[in-house]
């Protein structure tokens, strides 16, 4: 492989390698090498996904780690961050493969992402790798995160409380405001643990609900 396609090759996944053979190693389909390539970059992506996602959403429980995770590490989501960097131009294919190429399109595109992780964290170290993977998947983590923060606050506050293994907290009105068209709801919210009230007011029972849950998470500093 000609050092320009190399340096081109670099410059889309963001990461220079040292040593050029683990690159070319890692593109080279279906080889003895790029299978254990394939076979280690897959439980790296697993273990740095799984990091990224406990570090970044301390909200999320374990069943919802474990969707998210299965989402982010698929075929189809490889395959796409492959296309992104037009991989399949730079891979090295068996003739049987290229038979059946169209076939197994995005499967071996995948296959080639977790062999190039591989490749990558082989020239460097686990904390490189771990950046280089959060750069690839920036698009998806913004996406978790807007999901999270489209949840209201009160859901948000049960699952911190759940987390900490506190009873949830009780809504209760305690005065409605002004005329229909223009009403004031006053809502009272307990939380055992806690020897006050909280108070959150709103145009809607539904509002002021959400607002005082919000006072109450900001309160606990998440």
């Amino acid at each position: 492989m000609k050092n320009l396609i190399i340096k081109e090759i670099q410059k889309k996944i963001g990461y220079r390698f040292k040593k050029k053979n683990l690159l070319l190693n890692a593109l080279t389909y279906n080889s003895n090498n790029n299978e254990r390539f394939e076979f280690l970059g897959d439980s790296i992506l697993n273990f740095i996904i799984s990091n990224i996602l406990f570090k970044k959403f301390p909200l999320i429980n374990e069943g919802e780690m474990s969707r998210i995770r299965s989402n982010l590490i698929n075929y189809k989501t490889l395959s796409k961050i492959a296309i992104k960097f037009n991989l399949i131009k730079y891979v090295k294919l068996k003739q049987k493969k290229i038979n059946n190429y169209n076939h197994y399109k995005n499967l071996i595109l995948s296959n080639i992402i977790e062999a190039l992780i591989a490749g990558i964290y082989l020239d460097s170290n686990i904390y490189t790798i771990e950046q280089i993977i959060l750069n690839w998947y920036n698009k998806y983590i913004i996406k978790i995160k807007l999901s999270i923060l489209n949840k209201d606050y009160k859901t948000i506050l049960q699952e911190i409380l759940q987390k900490k293994k506190i009873k949830l907290p009780k809504y209760s009105i305690i005065k409605i405001n002004g005329k229909t068209h223009n009403q004031k709801f006053i809502i009272n919210c307990k939380i055992n643990c806690f020897k006050k009230y909280f108070i959150g007011i709103g145009e809607t029972k539904r509002n002021a609900e959400q607002y005082v849950a919000k006072k109450i998470i900001k309160m606990l500093g998440i």
